[in-house]
């Protein structure tokens, strides 16, 4: 005889409710709308030096110039000179507008004198005059301003790093001109001075450093669509709407929707599908299609933000072209004649590619030039994969960095924090397939 055990009826509901809640969560997730990241994330740049050198105020080499040298000196020494390191790093590679969130100096100690202890001070004060590398002396270098990132080093070679923040913060808020800044061992007549490895230096690992931890400025706010409420088709049977559907100020076009059973959509609206009228009965049967050879095709675009000019692949068929698009033009002539696409005949456009996403339009062109409205393309697909993420973010950063033409996404010559601002506000998007 089979043992039954009783069934504890709240244990079965209480399990069953939560079946019921996962679901629940699952269909919310898979519904809710795509949000693109509205504020930057934190970022670091490693800025080389642009200029390094020292001088030294002893009586012999007053006119002395060390800026081809491998090495850097500052100190006393104890017959009584001193030693002065002078420095500049450029801030032209940081996006303008940003937040200083931290910058740290580092140099690679190389040696220290006869005295040196672990207790030595040291101090950064900004220059207050321009400098070159090879021609700054003992006699011609620019005056001291305020003290920056005193800290205490060993004598001990290896890394040594001061804290400038507050100094990097009043160039970029143009609070003090950037002329660079002197490390300054205090002391007389004391062999404590240390010297340290110049941008000369052949290792490149042991070069001096600025290291500034940064927040780029927050996308600028405009709008993907206008005005609010707009319908536009997006397909046959589908249809999206004009408004705010993320956490950003803008507008911007709505997930795409379905018309009901039995409607497509036309004009961005949807209406009922009527059946075709039967042709009226007559003698003369109806004439043939369209006959001859696609010559021209006459496309209206756009590309938000592009300042400059920008070549873009086109493809219709065989045929492979390119349009060069400029700010202050929509319209373009495209000639496909030699493609010898028949006219009657479906055909894809297909327009993207050189940092913009994939567009695609279906045709069935009845005239040798036909007018094709394309309509706003999208930048920010700087690897090239058709959808912008966060390997476009981190290509973008590197381009800026290194100032390379890569991530220079709005054609202006310079990648900076204004292609920054277009990757971020198109950020999540993707191209047709």
């Amino acid at each position: 005889m089979t043992k039954k055990f009783p069934v504890n009826w709240k244990t079965t509901l209480s399990i069953s409710l939560l079946f019921l809640l996962v679901a629940s969560i699952a269909v919310m997730v898979n519904y809710l709308p795509k949000v693109r990241p509205t504020q930057p994330r934190a970022a670091q740049l490693e800025i080389p030096p642009s200029k390094d050198t020292w001088t030294m105020d002893n009586s012999c080499c007053l006119d002395f110039n060390y800026g081809s040298q491998i090495w850097l000196e500052t100190g006393p020494h104890s017959t009584g000179y001193h030693s002065l390191l002078s420095i500049e790093f450029s801030l032209s590679s940081l996006p303008a507008g940003s937040t200083i969130n931290s910058a740290q100096l580092q140099l690679f100690q190389s040696g220290a004198g006869t005295a040196a202890t672990d207790n030595d001070q040291s101090v950064i004060r900004n220059m207050t005059g321009p400098w070159t590398e090879t021609g700054i002396t003992a006699r011609n270098r620019p005056g001291t301003g305020s003290d920056y990132g005193a800290c205490t080093i060993s004598k001990a070679n290896g890394w040594k790093s001061w804290n400038i923040t507050s100094l990097v913060r009043d160039w970029v808020a143009g609070t003090k001109p950037n002329y660079g800044f002197y490390v300054i061992v205090p002391g007389n007549n004391v062999d404590t001075f240390r010297t340290f490895y110049s941008r000369e230096f052949s290792d490149s690992n042991y070069r001096p450093k600025l290291i500034v931890d940064y927040t780029p400025p927050p996308p600028l706010c405009s709008n993907e669509c206008s005005p609010s409420g707009a319908k536009q088709c997006a397909g046959n049977t589908q249809y999206q709407t004009c408004g705010n559907y993320d956490a950003d100020c803008g507008l911007e076009w709505s997930p795409i929707a379905s018309c009901p059973s039995g409607q497509t959509c036309s004009g961005g609206s949807c209406i009922s599908s009527q059946p075709p009228k039967p042709k009226p009965p007559g003698p003369t049967p109806p004439g043939p299609g369209p006959s001859g050879v696609l010559n021209s095709l006459q496309l209206t675009l756009s590309v938000s933000y592009l300042v400059g000019e920008m070549k873009i692949p086109v493809k219709v068929g065989s045929f492979s072209g390119e349009v060069t698009v400029s700010p202050d033009k929509k319209d373009y002539s495209l000639d496909v004649k030699e493609a010898n696409l028949a006219l009657g005949n479906p055909l894809t456009i297909v327009v993207g590619g050189n940092k913009i996403l994939i567009k695609k339009i279906q045709i069935t062109p009845t005239a040798e030039s036909t007018a094709v409205n394309v309509g706003d393309l999208t930048l920010g697909d700087i690897t090239g994969d058709n959808k912008i993420d966060d390997k476009d973010t981190v290509s973008l950063l590197d381009s800026i960095t290194k100032q390379t033409s890569k991530g220079d996404l709005n054609a202006d010559k310079i990648t900076n924090s204004l292609d920054w601002a277009i990757l971020l506000f198109n950020f999540g998007k993707s191209g047709d397939l």
